[in-house]
């Protein structure tokens, strides 16, 4: 018998869920909020204040939570959202610390970016803190170009903006 782990799963989240999906967005993104200095005042929109209420509206709107699981357990998570005909945006991939290093970010944006495809997005968008060099060179790995870095007044980093073209 093998004891093997077995894989994750992903599915779409309802609406119920959005507590424990923000739980897990706050504990991703603390490391990252702590190291650059994030604050509710000076970066109010940042992932680690991701509140259950701002998760459950954009669902209500339409903003779809692709759920990671692991044993029955959420473990990860990401948005997809169409902002324009040809464009979906993704925010928030979220992969709790033990259960990185596996390959199941890759797999969760595989997935969201697949859904954008069946939306018929062209185009699919992140954003990410410029400092982190290894997430962009993650995402850049994957396909994903620097469209333009900008900084915010208030904000304690500055943002790049990737965009990954699905070549219809």
């Amino acid at each position: 018998m093998s004891l093997r782990e077995e894989g994750p799963t992903i599915r779409p989240a309802a609406e119920g869920e959005a507590g424990v999906l923000a739980e897990v967005i706050r504990v991703c993104f603390r490391e990252s909020a702590e190291r650059f200095g994030v604050t509710e005042a000076n970066a109010p929109r940042h992932a680690v204040h991701t509140r259950e209420e701002g998760i459950r509206d954009e669902i209500l709107k339409g903003v779809l939570y692709l759920v990671l699981e692991s044993r029955g357990r959420p473990v990860g998570c990401v948005s997809v959202e169409k902002t324009r005909e040809d464009k979906c945006v993704l925010r928030r991939l979220a992969v709790l610390p033990p259960c990185r290093g596996r390959g199941w970010g890759a797999l969760l944006l595989r997935e969201a970016v697949d859904r954008a495809r069946s939306w018929g997005a062209g185009k699919v968008g992140i954003a990410v803190i410029h400092e982190e060099e290894g997430l962009r060179r993650w995402y850049g790995s994957l396909g994903f170009r620097p469209t333009a870095t900008k900084a915010y007044d208030g904000l304690p980093f500055r943002v790049t903006f990737m965009e990954l073209s699905l070549g219809r």
